[in-house]
């Protein structure tokens, strides 16, 4: 279990690797477009990471030969999830007890988001990679 200052340094960190992934997601869709590939990012960039996910896997699928895999898909839309459960959510689920950072509910919210960011660290490298091999398939990048 963590501490406060150590939890409040996790939800940070993790706020950052989803927003990176956001970031690879958003340059992978407009790396798909036809078009200009920065003008085809500005269309996206005020997207929100559902939104930009879910339109993301339709146009991947348009052509039945989808770039991302199926399971991938839904490893983002966890994401999406768990990211907004952060952002909009898991103070609330133990700020307005009596003992905050001592009660149970916080002992739940930080193991719940410990889990998550232990899998986003890595995750974050990986869509890097990808947003890097979109550019090259796409002929948006060159070698």
């Amino acid at each position: 279990m963590h501490n406060e200052a150590e939890f409040k340094m996790m939800i940070g960190d993790a706020l950052l690797c989803c927003q990176t992934i956001e970031h690879d997601v958003k340059w992978i869709f407009a790396c798909m477009m036809q078009g200009d590939l920065k003008e085809n990012y500005a269309l996206l960039s005020t997207w929100t990471l559902g939104s930009t996910i879910k339109e993301l896997e339709k146009l991947d699928h348009s052509d039945n030969k989808p770039f991302i895999q199926q399971a991938d898909y839904r490893v983002l839309k966890k994401i999406s999830n768990e990211r907004n459960y952060i952002a909009h959510q898991c103070f609330r689920d133990f700020l307005y007890t009596e003992t905050r950072y001592d009660s149970r509910e916080f002992i739940q919210v930080d193991k719940r988001i410990t889990l998550f960011y232990n899998k986003l660290k890595k995750l974050s490298l990986n869509m890097e990679q990808l947003r890097l091999a979109a550019l090259r398939r796409f002929r948006k990048l060159k070698a």
